[in-house]
């Protein structure tokens, strides 16, 4: 069984660029890309209204299931393909939130919450979905104190 977009060709950059023309309508800017191997991980960031904004896309997943679906494709083939594909996923993505917001079915903030970066008490910058998700449980009962830091 074929994996979604798994025989996608386009390159990432080339994607990356159709990101920057969609995000760019809403006035997002400063865009940059960033590959982290370590971790197996694609990252686009943009400011969108003063607000940075991070778009983790997850590489080291798709590679390891293109390799358990083809059992011969060495992991480097399989990282190069997974970026291409993921990168292709990402664009349509984004192609139907930026639809959504169109339409007004929800505004950019909507769409982008989860990823829009705070600084968190420890004095990290966190993506606001990785601080909340976490804490989803306790925060649908009120507790928010020493979630997020207070400006004084």
């Amino acid at each position: 069984m074929r994996l979604p977009y798994e025989t996608v060709k386009t390159d990432p950059g080339r994607n990356v660029g159709r990101l920057r023309e969609i995000l760019g309508k809403f006035g997002a800017s400063e865009f940059y890309t960033r590959d982290r191997f370590d971790t197996g991980e694609l990252e686009i960031g943009f400011i969108y209204k003063g607000m940075p904004v991070r778009f983790p896309i997850e590489v080291s997943g798709y590679a390891k299931l293109l390799m358990r679906s083809h059992r011969r494709m060495p992991e480097k083939v399989a990282r190069v393909q997974a970026a291409r594909s993921m990168a292709s996923m990402a664009v349509d993505y984004l192609k139907s939130c930026v639809a959504a917001v169109e339409s007004g079915l929800l505004s950019f903030e909507d769409v982008f919450l989860a990823h829009f970066v705070v600084l968190t008490h420890d004095g990290e910058h966190r993506q606001l979905g990785q601080v909340m998700k976490p804490r989803l449980a306790e925060l649908s009962q009120g507790h928010w104190k020493g979630l997020l830091v207070e400006k004084t």
